[in-house]
Formats: structure tokens, sequence, C-alpha cells
């Protein structure tokens, strides 16, 4: 029986033949683009599935800050004190050099300095030695795979010294796999949190520095809240440090809205749901087509449905017949869409920045749930099908009387209008989205950011013992001006807590130098910059931003001190030291610190050459570190590298979600006007010009993309609306050019699509269409 269906399937294909490619295309191409946005979705989806524990770990937050930057002493003191915590964990991230004692030398973007607890915490396992003891003692060190390779190739690194900043001295004691990379902490290496007592002690022992994170692990069915309010009390008693802590999931914090290290991956949950909507659209689209041509062709296949029933067939019979000829066609587009999608994951991963393999979904349980899917949809797309194609009567159809049903038409139209307006949201969607990344580049952010370049020299104190530096910097021609910082714009990750007349106040600092305002091109309110000439500026004295005054409503700012005596001098305008994703908040700039990036205006004419003397001039002074550099604004445009991602998919499958919708336009009106071949042939025979049968054809069809385009632009302009208002303080506004643009690009293509199928159809030889029919 089912191998009737599947013969009868096949000639039916072969029968109709262009319809047939038409619905294979599109849902061959639909299936592709569906596989590489589920490969996107399915690694945000599952970030930090491998974690075993995962459920009992959790990330101390500061709910008054919306944080979970801690201080260091928060973990020991935690330890042993309540009986629900099993385990605690301090965690600091950042980047260093490392080197062989040969020299060699690699820098790690992100190193973890952490307890030893960590390991037994999150249950990592070791390719080579052990991770039992790994960071007991200070000078212990954990390198991934990739790290050990970059470091020692192929030999064995335990027992190996390694140096971070070619000074301080770490001992391999374990290699474990990579961290995988949809995961929330990356690390190339990770070394024990105390050897910080010596690198930079303050960090772990000082009270007022909270720019570390503490895990916990938790024993089951632990009373979260009333830890929460245990923890909260306590830390207040000890610390003197009036906030109010929470328990965060570690597996929410990916998709958090806290504020986390800058050094931490975060994901973005609506590109997900985004994504999510445009991968289901394309395939709703591409099956709108199938259903859309098969019950176009019903007529066509009436004769055999009838005369089937004649011999006996049941309906019920029937129905399975069509239902099978609808998954048979799935399961073909299927696998072509894996092979388009193997062949087109290049070009994805260039254009998303990612590193995915379509193969993950040929393995268990991957496979089970693309057949399942695909079989539930041959299902879903063909009922309405085969419930059309078995309704007619069979007399009717025996005689030729094959009335044309209303209500198919109507669905036909309904579902070819959807495809339009869907098609409409995306285009529009993807011009705000350009308009806005392009809007952050090029407005005004209360500093000029071009012409600027950033070097970490990783030297401590790094403003009083490289001034020699500076001054062989500015010899060179080209090199305007030079500022010791501790960070710029854009990266300015840490912060400072004090109390002022009994007010506890928290802001974001960023320790700069008496350049570092010349360079960035601040302007200031009131006050005067750091003093170059007086030394007493140094250690002594800040500056401040409009918001901190505005946030406090300080009335006489030049009173306050802070940190022991620290004056303010001036007060700068407001600048975006973050993103546009975010309020521009009180900013303390204090004139202390390792300052040790250094930020250089170079001349706009001949940059590379400038660069070259600069990078000799670092070998003289650092030969033992690798030149890098990084220009500011691509340092600003990183935070809204997301933002161009999304603007490029979003581009590229609306365009193809588009051709796919053509596609069925096409097929559609190719039929709908062989349909009409008798009158086409009639007018013509009395006098019918081509230019009025085009027009009275194509209008039958343009209409309903016009009314597809009215229907798209509240629904575009809703949409928008609430994505610019929710992710950005400051936005492009929605102008009335963006939602006529996408409209009428679909409906030129649209158009262009009728049109030729029209005149085709209108140049036909009279007699032809007669004996047509």
């Amino acid at each position: 029986m089912i191998r009737s269906y599947i013969i009868i399937a096949l000639r039916s294909f072969k029968k109709n033949v262009g319809t047939s490619l038409i619905n294979l295309f599109g849902l061959s191409i639909a299936f592709a683009l569906f596989i590489l946005l589920f490969l996107y979705i399915n690694s945000e989806l599952s970030t930090d599935k491998h974690i075993d524990n995962i459920d009992n770990i959790y990330s101390l937050h500061d709910k008054n800050n919306h944080s979970i930057f801690t201080n260091a002493m928060f973990a020991k003191f935690m330890y042993g004190r309540y009986p629900e915590i099993k385990r605690t964990c301090t965690s600091f991230v950042w980047d260093a050099p490392f080197y062989r004692k040969d020299g060699h030398s690699v820098h790690f973007d992100h190193y973890g300095a952490v307890d030893s607890t960590y390991f037994r915490m999150f249950k990592n396992k070791a390719i080579l030695g052990s991770l039992e003891n790994a960071l007991d003692e200070a000078n212990g060190l954990v390198l991934t795979e990739s790290a050990a390779k970059a470091l020692f190739n192929d030999q064995n690194p335990i027992g190996k010294v390694v140096m971070m900043h070619n000074k301080y001295n770490f001992i391999v004691n374990a290699v474990i796999p990579d961290i995988p990379e949809n995961s929330f902490y990356q690390a190339d290496c990770f070394l024990a949190l105390k050897s910080f007592l010596t690198i930079s002690k303050g960090l772990v022992t000082n009270p007022g520095n909270w720019s570390l994170t503490t895990f916990v692990e938790l024993e089951e069915n632990s009373d979260i809240k009333s830890l929460e309010e245990k923890i909260s009390k306590d830390l207040l008693k000890e610390f003197g440090r009036e906030t109010n802590f929470g328990l965060i999931p570690y597996a929410d914090l990916y998709f958090s809205d806290v504020h986390i290290p800058e050094e931490f991956e975060h994901g973005n949950k609506q590109f997900v749901f985004l994504f999510i909507g445009i991968a289901l659209f394309i395939i709703i689209i591409a099956c709108i087509n199938y259903i859309n041509l098969t019950t176009a062709k019903a007529a066509s296949r009436a004769r055999e449905v009838g005369i089937r029933k004649v011999v006996g067939a049941h309906k019920r019979k029937l129905i399975f017949q069509f239902l099978t000829e609808s998954i048979i066609l799935i399961y073909i587009s299927l696998i072509i869409g894996f092979l388009l999608a193997e062949l087109f994951i290049g070009e994805f991963n260039a254009l998303a920045e990612t590193n995915f393999r379509v193969k993950l979904f040929y393995t268990f349980p991957y496979n089970i749930y693309f057949l399942s899917a695909a079989l539930g949809l041959g299902l879903i797309s063909g009922l309405y099908p085969a419930f059309a194609l078995t309704s007619f009567k069979t007399i009717e159809v025996i005689k030729g009387k094959i009335s044309k049903s209303r209500k198919g038409l109507v669905t036909r139209k309904v579902l070819m209008i959807f495809q339009f307006v869907i098609s409409m949201v995306m285009i529009a969607g993807s011009i705000v989205v350009f308009l806005q990344i392009d809007y952050v580049k090029h407005t005004n952010i209360g500093f000029n950011k071009e012409n600027v370049i950033r070097l970490k020299t990783n030297e401590e104190r790094a403003f009083e013992n490289a001034q020699s530096f500076k001054s062989d910097l500015l010899a060179i021609p080209g090199v305007e001006k030079v500022s010791f910082c501790y960070a710029v714009p854009g990266e300015v990750g840490h912060g400072m807590a004090g109390e002022v007349n009994g007010e506890k106040i928290k802001m974001r600092c960023l320790e700069i130098d008496p350049d570092f305002a010349d360079v960035m091109e601040l302007e200031f309110v009131s006050g005067r910059n750091f003093s170059k000439e007086d030394k007493s500026d140094y250690q002594r004295s800040y500056l401040l931003n409009e918001a901190a005054i505005k946030k406090y409503g300080w009335e006489d700012p030049y009173s306050i001190k802070f940190w022991g005596g620290f004056r303010l001098v001036g007060i700068v305008k407001d600048f975006n030291f973050e993103s546009l994703h975010l309020p521009i908040k009180p900013l303390y700039m204090p004139f202390w610190g390792d300052l040790d990036n250094i930020a250089i205006r170079i001349n706009p004419i001949n940059q590379k050459a400038i660069i070259e003397q600069i990078e000799n001039v670092w070998e003289n002074r650092y030969p033992e570190i690798p030149f890098s550099y990084n220009f500011l604004n691509e340092i600003i445009d990183q935070q809204y590298k997301d933002e161009e991602q999304l603007s490029k998919v979003i581009t590229y499958f609306s365009i193809f979600a588009l051709i796919i919708a053509c596609m069925g336009l096409l097929g559609l009106t190719s039929y709908m006007i062989q349909q009409r071949y008798l009158e086409i042939g009639i007018r013509r025979i009395h006098g019918g010009d081509v230019s009025s049968i085009v027009k009275m054809l194509t209008f039958q069809f343009i209409k309903w993309v016009i009314l597809a385009f009215i229907i798209s632009v509240p629904l575009s302009y809703y949409a928008l609306e609430t994505w610019l208002q929710n992710n950005f303080i400051s936005h492009v506004e929605l102008k009335w050019w963006i939602f006529v643009i996408s409209g009428l690009f679909v409906i030129i293509i649209s158009l262009l699509t009728v049109i030729v199928q029209s005149i085709r159809a209108a140049t036909i030889n009279p007699i032809e269409a007669l004996r047509y029919e």
C-alpha cells in the first residue's frame, strides 16, 4: 500500500514538474536557512549545559546596584558559616602575556584568577596532571588544551614554569579541555587568586575593592530566600556596606541584564527570540507556497480523485495519499536543505562570526528532532490540500463540472498576503537596524574617538615609571598628545563607593592623568583640569561628570572630599563612557592608580608610518612584550557588534524570505493565468491590446501585495519602536520613508514577477489560447 502511494506521488511530481520544482526549491532553501539559524539558536540556548551541577551554582548578586561585582573577602567569610553553602569561589578575569623561560610568549585575552575550589565547583576534568590540588599554592597554574599548545606546542607542560608579564612565576599543574565556546565564563588558563597577594595585594585585601565575582555552590533543596536574608544581614554587619544581596542562578547569568564583568560572555535573549521567529517564518512562507500551489492545482487533479472514488477508493485513503506526497516532498527538501547548509556554512560563520558545524545535527538526538519535525511539517502543510482535493463531488467531477471554491480563493489570498507582510516587516527591520548602527557610530558622544590608539603597558605605576617613554612618543612626528589612564571609554569596568554627609554613594571609576581630557577633547563645565606643574594634584584630586552632580544633588560639590581627602578640582560635560544602550552614569575620575593604559592621539595623515614609529619606540622600552594596539573608535564600535551582526543576518534572511515568497507568487500567477487563457484569447480576438490585458492580470495580484504593505506598516512600526526604546537610550526616529522603501522594494519585485508571466500570456497567439481550452 505504502509502495503504491509513493509511486503515485512520484508520478504526480513528474506530471506537475514546474509546480513541484518551485515547491522543492522553496522548501529546500527554507530548510537550509532554518538549519543555519538553528545552529545559532541551539548554541545560545545550550550555554553552560556541560556543567553537571549547574542548578546548584549561584552568583552573589548586589540587588541594589544590579550587579555581580563583590569583594574578595566575601567568599571566605561565607564558607562554613551557612549549612546551605557547600563551596564558595572568588573569581577575577583579566588579560596578560604569558612567557616561557626561553622568551616565547602568548597573550591570553582571558585568564581566570580563582580560588582553589573552582575546579571542585565546576567539576572540570584534567587531560594532563591533576586538578585535585592544582591551585592550592600561590604559584599554581592550569592551562586549557589550546593554551598549552600555544605555549609549548606538543611538549608536556606539566611542571614547567610560565611567567605572567615575564615577571611572576607559575608552575603548570594541569591541562584541561578547552572551555566550550558557548560558555558564560571563558578563560585560556586559570591561576591561583592568592597569587595576587604578591601581584596586586589591594585587589584581594582592600574592603573597598568590588571588582571580583563570588560564586557559591549550594546543597540540594536549599531555601534560597532564607539564605539571601541571612547573607545580606551578615555582610552588612561584617563589612559595613549597606546593600541588598541575593543569589542569582549561574545558568541565568548569560542572558541576565545584571552588570557583569566585561570579560564574561553575554547573550541577548531578544536576538534568540528574533532568530527563532525568522527561522519559523521562513519555513511558514515556504509551506504557504506549497499549500497555495497545491490547492490552486486542485482542479487539474479532480478527475483523478473522481475516478479513484468511483472504483472504490475511500476518502480516508485519498487523504493519506496526498499526505504521503506532502511528507515525501518535505523529506526530499530536508535532505537538499542540509546539503545547501553544508555548502553555505562557511559564509554564515563569517557573517555571524561563529564557528558552527552542520554535522552537529546529524547526531542523536538532533537527527530525531529534525526527522520528527519534518514529519509533523509534512502532515500540517498537507492537511488542507488533502481535504481540499478530496472534497469534490464525484458526479460533478466525472461530468467535468468543477466549481471553483470561493473559500479556497480567499484562503490562498490570505496566505499570500501573510507571506508578503512578513517579508516587508523583515526588510523594514534590516533598514532600521542599519540606521541605528550608523547613528551610534556617528552621533556626538561627548568626546572625540577618532585618531586615538590605545596601548597596554602592563607596567605597575606606569605614570610614575614611564614618563621617559611618554617623551619618546611625543617626539614622534604625528603624535599629538599622550595620556596615561586605567582604561578608555568603552572599557570602564569598575567603580568606587563612599559616603557623603551620611549618604551612601556609588559611581563608576576611571583613573586618569592630566592629559586625558586633552586627548579625548572633553569639555569642562566648571573648575579646571589636573595641573601638570602642581604635584599636589597627584593622588589627591579628582574630576566628576555632570551626571554625578545631578544624581546626588550637591549644591557645593567642590567642598566634598572622597577617600581620605581627595578634592574635586573640575566638572566635565557628560560623555558616553559606556555604550548608547545605557544612560550616562555618575563618573569619578581620580588622578592616581597604576594607569597602565596609554591613549595616543595621532595625526590622521599617514597613520601607518606613525604607528610603525610608535612600535619602534615600544620595542626599545618593552622588548619582551609584543606590540599591540587598538583604535579607540574600534573599541567603541565593538559595543555594537551584536547589532551589526543582527543587521547582516536580518538583511540576508529577509531577502531570501522575499525570494521564497516570490517563487510562490510566480507559481501561483503562472497557474492562475493559465486558467484564464480562454478569456485572454477572446479579449485578443475582440481587439484587446497587450497592455490592457497585462494591466488586468497584474492588478489581480498586486492589489494583494499593496494590502500586505498597508498591514505591515503598523506592525513594523510597533515592533521596531519597541526594540529601539528597550535597547537604546538614544536612537533614530522611525521616518515614513523607511516603510515606503521596504514596501516599494517588495512591490517592485512582486510586480516584475507578475508582469513577466502576464506579458507572456498576453502575447500568446489567440488561436493557441482557444485551442488550449
